[in-house]
């Protein structure tokens, strides 16, 4: 037992709890560790990652980009509708604002995916700029840390004829924007521009991964890595070796010892390097062609082909893949894989994937509202309708599918042929929305009572011809087989005549 621990139990005999105190005191005094999490992740990685480009996830990493982007969209493919309470005429401006920029919103969405952050600045024009997470750095209260004041955009242009560089820098806040221009890390123009929306027109959107102690976001491959090595290693290995089996090897066997150790003296190369510690290091290696070989006695040679592993190869993969969708919680049919389970049918796995989206819409809700919120500040701006009342502001978002009306379909011609419902209730319990049922009741019955007088009027009429052209000397003819209207309720029933014989 160490000193502290001694100590410790000491205290605890004494007080009764010696942890609490000695650790709150150690915490308050001592401690210098930053309670939010401010690092990042390599941004250039995941960049790599994303194209297929990262040592050693060059063909894993391929996986990334379609999980990724089947995610968003779903989340973001369908615009949300914006409810602004009691203002539609604003509504409806930042609805086709929405609309207007809903492919720059999507790639912001996809670079937060692959990168773990991405910033939107809304320009002076309406217009939306996305920027890469790692030219931008905040800027905080110096008397409170914790509270972000603006962000500062370093972007840093080559001359495209020398080696000369200028550098751009945006310091984005509240009141107002300062453009800093710099050639060769010298200040040459310094310009500040007003802002009258009153708010930062800059919006984070983090990537998926950030947890609740993270300061940026994190991208939704970061904790696949592992994951993702192991399934490149098991592709490579598995390709390795089947390029190995397309391409036989010789095998040698020989009579005796001395006979083998006579062939390697004779055509072995003996490679001697030296390392960097001063010693050397030989390297004894077969480089001949074959047919200037010399047979010994006794001695056999053929080629042999290494066993097939693409089996075994097959089953871990798929257990790593496997292991890759139920982490991203995505279903299989979604990434193209045929379902193997008759019961992980589509159906079956298409409520809990919905459930998914939903709570995936739910998460980036925040992001989302900073940007409507900047949208409404500007769009009031620019229209002159600046009042200091507040306003209520939604984002609904849209059904991802149509519901399955097929069982509601079904039940409703059952109890409609039985009897148990009437031509009223049929219609107000159809699966489809009809703005005026008792408007296309009336219409229906009305037509319905037309087509039964114009049935009626045209059997008169064809029974009064058949009794005119009939023969007195055939009582036995056979009747004109026609339809006898029976008017039971507003359908018309049908039955047909029985023939006189």
């Amino acid at each position: 037992m160490g000193l502290r621990q001694r100590v410790r139990q000491v205290v605890s005999e004494l007080i009764g709890n010696a942890r609490r105190t000695i650790d709150v005191w150690s915490n308050r005094i001592w401690s210098h560790r930053p309670s939010i999490d401010w690092q990042r992740v390599d941004y250039a990685f995941y960049d790599k990652l994303w194209r297929g480009q990262a040592l050693g996830l060059e063909i894993s990493g391929l996986l990334v980009k379609p999980i990724s982007s089947k995610i968003v969209a779903w989340v973001l493919g369908q615009a949300p509708d914006i409810g602004i309470a009691e203002d539609e005429p604003l509504q409806g401006e930042v609805n086709d604002w929405w609309q207007a920029n809903e492919g720059r919103i999507l790639e912001a969405a996809m670079e937060a995916e692959k990168l773990g952050d991405v910033y939107i600045i809304l320009n002076g024009d309406g217009t939306i700029s996305l920027v890469q997470p790692d030219i931008v750095t905040p800027i905080v209260d110096e008397d409170d840390y914790s509270q972000i004041i603006g962000w500062r955009v370093n972007a840093v242009y080559p001359h495209p004829e020398s080696a000369k560089t200028m550098t751009i820098s945006d310091e984005y806040y509240a009141d107002q924007r300062v453009r800093v221009m710099l050639r060769d890390g010298r200040e040459i123009d310094r310009q500040p521009f007003r802002n009258p929306l009153g708010r930062i027109p800059v919006v984070h959107v983090p990537g998926p991964g950030k947890g609740v102690n993270d300061k940026w976001g994190r991208p939704r491959a970061e904790a696949m890595l592992n994951a993702l090595h192991a399934y490149g290693q098991v592709l490579d290995s598995g390709l390795d070796g089947n390029y190995r089996q397309g391409r036989p090897s010789l095998g040698m066997k020989f009579d005796s010892v001395q006979a083998m150790d006579k062939f390697w003296d004779t055509y072995a190369t003996t490679t001697t390097q030296t390392l960097p510690d001063g010693t050397t290091e030989s390297t004894v290696q077969l480089d001949i062609d074959m047919d200037g070989v010399i047979t010994y006695a006794n001695a056999e040679a053929k080629y042999l082909t290494p066993g097939s592993s693409s089996t075994d190869v097959m089953n871990f993969l798929q257990i790593l893949y496997y292991l890759i969708l139920e982490h991203t919680e995505l279903p299989e049919f979604l990434m193209g894989s045929a379902i193997q389970g008759s019961k992980a049918s589509a159906e079956t796995q298409m409520p809990p994937f919905i459930k998914f989206i939903e709570k995936e819409q739910k998460l980036i809700e925040g992001w989302v509202m900073d940007l409507v919120d900047l949208v409404v500040a500007y769009t009031r701006t620019v229209a002159m309708r600046r009042t200091a009342t507040d306003i209520s502001v939604k984002v609904l978002w849209p059904k991802l599918t149509d519901d399955d009306h097929r069982l509601t379909l079904d039940t409703l011609k059952w109890a409609y042929g039985v009897g148990l419902v009437d031509d009223e209730n049929a219609v107000r319990l159809m699966p489809v929305e009809i703005e005026d049922p008792e408007a296309m009741l009336a219409k229906l019955k009305a037509a319905a009572d037309q087509a039964a007088k114009d049935r009626g009027d045209a059997f008169d009429a064809a029974m009064k011809a058949d009794a005119a052209d009939a023969d007195e000397d055939q009582p036995d003819a056979q009747m004109i087989q026609m339809p006898i209207p029976l008017n039971i309720g507003s359908e018309p029933a049908y039955a047909w005549p029985v023939a006189n014989t």
